[in-house]
């Protein structure tokens, strides 16, 4: 599964696999055949593999997505019962400084089998994941063939369509204008030149700057 469709407040959304081949890393592994990057391949024939120890060994397993998405769902298929963690927090960052905690897990409760999922009740904007482990089942390593995280990028507005128009009209002066018309397109043009400098301007913001300017245009 490449993908998953959602409902969330009413809107059909479609989330991918984000963190296939991104940044993995782990205390504890095993360097050659166990890298904490198999468990984030897209394979489940390959797997990550801690050092093997006692049952109540701590752990860490993290993900850097590379930028900031919005996550909805997250999935980790251990290998077997004998090295599966049974007690975990999984944590969420935006800048891998300051954590929230997304799961606590304890009794290895939440599992299907070897396959533990979470699903959010509502997209959360997240770069970074770190599970966090304190107890596994036996004294094999931890072992996941697959964590799995869907989401998709943050969404970036196109602000391409006002650019344009800006670019074209910005040169125009108060004499091209009737006395009473002027003040409308001036209005129109700073507002459209703020809403490009602003870096967190919507889409219904760029949708209306473009409309406003095109009025007061003609």
């Amino acid at each position: 599964v490449k993908s998953l469709n959602a409902e969330i407040n009413g809107l059909s959304m479609e989330y991918e696999k984000v963190a296939v081949n991104k940044s993995g890393t782990a205390t504890k592994e095993i360097n050659d055949g166990g890298r904490a990057e198999f468990a984030i391949d897209g394979s489940v024939g390959t797997r990550w593999e801690s050092k093997h120890g006692p049952k109540d060994m701590e752990m860490d397993f993290q993900i850097d997505l590379g930028s900031l998405h919005n996550i909805y769902k997250l999935s980790i298929l251990w290998e077997a019962g004998s090295t599966r963690a049974t007690d975990f927090i999984l944590y969420s960052s935006k800048e891998g400084v300051n954590w929230d905690v997304v799961e606590t897990v304890v009794n290895a409760s939440g599992y299907n089998g070897e396959l533990w999922t979470k699903t959010l009740a509502e997209p959360s904007l997240v770069r970074y994941l770190k599970l966090h482990a304190t107890k596994k089942t036996g004294t094999y390593g931890y072992s996941i063939y697959e964590f799995e995280v869907y989401g998709k990028p943050l969404y970036t507005v196109d602000k391409s369509e006002l650019n344009s128009f800006y670019q074209d009209v910005k040169n125009c002066s108060e004499a091209d204008y009737m006395s009473y018309s002027w003040p409308s397109f001036e209005n129109a043009l700073n507002r459209a030149g703020k809403v490009l400098q602003h870096g967190d301007a919507g889409k219904l913001d760029i949708e209306d700057a473009v409309a406003s300017l095109k009025d007061a245009f003609k």
